[in-house]
């Protein structure tokens, strides 16, 4: 019996301009990544690289057959409310 595809998780944070913001999402991808067997977890930015389509195609490569979005956003705002359901929704087609 073949084994299952894995669940990709993408982490998806704003984004920042701020030194060592992209080292500690990242730190988080791998942490999370160690803890969780059957999924590969990828991290993603809105405003700067890697964006969420970048993301996703690189879990779809790894063999993913499903893809989870875990927004790291603290409030709810546009980028909760209509960005980040609007980038999914185009992803999705």
């Amino acid at each position: 019996m073949p084994s299952p595809s894995p669940v990709g998780v993408v982490l998806l944070g704003h984004g920042s301009q701020e030194p060592g913001t992209a080292d500690e999402m990242r730190d988080l991808r791998d942490r999370l990544g160690a803890s969780l067997p059957g999924h590969r977890v990828a991290h993603a930015f809105l405003n700067q690289d890697p964006r969420l389509e970048s993301a996703v195609e690189k879990l779809i490569g790894e063999g993913c057959g499903a893809v989870r979005v875990l927004p790291l956003l603290v409030f709810t705002g546009r980028h909760m409310s209509k960005d980040a359901p609007a980038e999914i929704e185009r992803l999705r087609a």
